[in-house]
């Protein structure tokens, strides 16, 4: 899960041990050298990944919400891109949740099913 930002956090992208990717900020765009710029490296993520964002957003509307999902590896019905009312940060907590725990229970089921 990840929402597009102005920081990133690369370690684990595309890494196969990890059966989900959980994100919450990611460059695209900053003036990083060219060797770390975080765009480089996300085609490399392969894991399910879920972006919820508002529809408000201004340092990360719809476009660029667009551009970071396209961008990454996975397979596209493995990606899942919700806009939610509201700034960088949805409004509506209980829709974040809700998207949250669907994704969840379809990536990451507890064991055994309980």
């Amino acid at each position: 899960m990840t929402s597009a930002s102005s920081w990133s956090r690369v370690p684990g992208w595309g890494e196969g041990r990890f059966g989900v990717e959980e994100t919450f900020a990611v460059a695209i765009g900053v003036n990083y050298p060219q060797e770390i710029q975080p765009v480089n490296f996300m085609p490399r993520v392969k894991v399910p990944v879920l972006l919820v964002d508002g529809k408000d957003d201004f340092s990360a509307p719809e476009p660029a919400q667009r551009r970071f999902i396209d961008l990454i590896g996975t397979l596209p019905e493995d990606k899942r891109h919700r806009m939610l009312d509201g700034g960088h940060i949805p409004n509506d907590w209980f829709g974040l949740i809700r998207e949250v725990l669907d994704w969840l229970d379809k990536y990451q089921p507890v064991p055994g099913g309980s």
